[in-house]
């Protein structure tokens, strides 16, 4: 029962991982393009 919550936590937690690294990604590419804009 606990190893089931344990392992569902990680599921979870590389879940929100993979969100967050999309998001920084998100967010340098928007940089990268504001910065080429502001040339």
């Amino acid at each position: 029962e606990l190893q089931a919550q344990v392992a569902a936590l990680q599921e979870h937690n590389s879940q929100l991982e993979d969100k967050i690294l999309e998001l920084r990604i998100e967010k340098i590419k928007d940089f990268g393009e504001y910065l080429t804009n502001k040339k």
